[in-house]
């Protein structure tokens, strides 16, 4: 049983499913508080050590849950006093300028709401 505990703090389960917090902690060496709090873009992580955590996570193939996420706000009681995150697009159109960075600036709004769930 103990190799198999092993085996879990040092990387991704094999067959176990989606990855997890735990998994990115047990690649990098961080506590979970660290990797969620770093994936929140908590400003109480250096900037260094949240990036070192989400190629991390990237890599792994880390997904936010969001029903996990809700159900968390819920309990903690945030979910009724603060509503879910919104992304808004403001584009000027009157300058003749192209959309071209439009779509860039969605597909990694995309990847960056994928990533905080």
């Amino acid at each position: 049983m103990k190799a198999a505990e092993d085996s879990r703090a040092h990387g991704p389960r094999a067959g176990a499913g989606a990855t997890t917090l735990r998994d990115v902690a047990g690649v990098t060496g961080f506590h979970i508080t660290t990797i969620s709090k770093a994936l929140r873009n908590h400003p109480s992580i250096p900037t260094a050590t949240r990036e070192r955590i989400r190629q991390a996570a990237r890599e792994l193939g880390y997904e936010s849950n969001p029903v996990l996420n809700a159900l968390t706000r819920a309990r903690s009681g945030e979910g009724s006093v603060r509503p879910a995150p919104r992304i808004a697009f403001l584009a000027d159109f009157r300058s003749g300028g192209s959309t071209g960075n439009l779509s860039t600036a969605y597909d990694g709004a995309v990847e960056q709401a994928r990533m905080l769930g």
